[in-house]
């Protein structure tokens, strides 16, 4: 379902590391509606840094990586 311009279904995103490549994941989903797992990464990437910002859930875990 759309709700406006935005997706309306809740989903997680994995991925090995935080890229800018994601930012057009913000602007289609609803903040309320997706997380990132992230199996390395930092706290002050670009990515992480704007996620924080709208609220967004996301984690490094690397016990999830191969």
């Amino acid at each position: 379902m759309e709700n406006g311009n935005k997706r309306d279904e809740k989903i997680i995103f994995y991925a090995d590391l935080p890229s800018i490549e994601y930012l057009n994941l913000l602007k289609e989903y609803d903040a309320s509606n997706i997380g990132f797992v992230f199996n390395k990464g930092s706290m002050l990437c670009h990515l992480s840094v704007l996620l924080r910002e709208r609220g967004i859930p996301a984690i490094i875990n690397s016990s999830l990586g191969g």
